[in-house]
């Protein structure tokens, strides 16, 4: 999940995510674990004392929102798992510590790029340590 550019084109691929994730595991007798990865601006990891307060207001800013998709798709607290680290790191993580079969990622890319998914995705799937289904958002209108 991506919560931290808010957009009604954002969201409803966050919508779409979480269900498709719901429908797999249901299909597949499994449970639904919810993750979001955030990672710190670079600067500031050289000064956390002056960063601390800073970085607890952006930690709640993004998790309201999560917590906000979890509630309306019913995922219990104990598969709500809302991390800061880098994203390809995070989800490696929890696909190890989980023993996860399957991840569900969302694509979304510019229209004036010539990628056809996004540079977390792609690297996931490079080294795809799972079977990974990708969902690509809808074109924003």
């Amino acid at each position: 999940m991506d919560v931290a550019n808010p957009s009604p084109h954002n969201d409803a691929l966050n919508h779409a995510l979480v269900a498709a994730g719901q429908q797999l595991a249901t299909q597949c007798k499994g449970q639904l674990h919810l993750l979001s990865a955030y990672d710190l601006p670079i600067a500031m990891l050289a000064n956390p004392d002056l960063a601390g307060p800073w970085v607890n207001q952006l930690r709640e800013s993004l998790q309201l929102p999560f917590d906000a998709l979890a509630d309306a798709h019913g995922i219990a607290h104990t598969h709500r798992h809302f991390s800061e680290g880098a994203p390809l790191r995070v989800i490696k993580s929890y696909i190890a510590t989980l023993k996860i079969d399957a991840v569900v990622v969302g694509t979304v890319q510019p229209r004036h790029w010539a990628k056809v998914i996004g540079d977390t995705t792609e690297r996931l799937v490079s080294h795809a340590p799972c079977s990974i289904l990708t969902i690509r958002s809808a074109p924003a209108s």
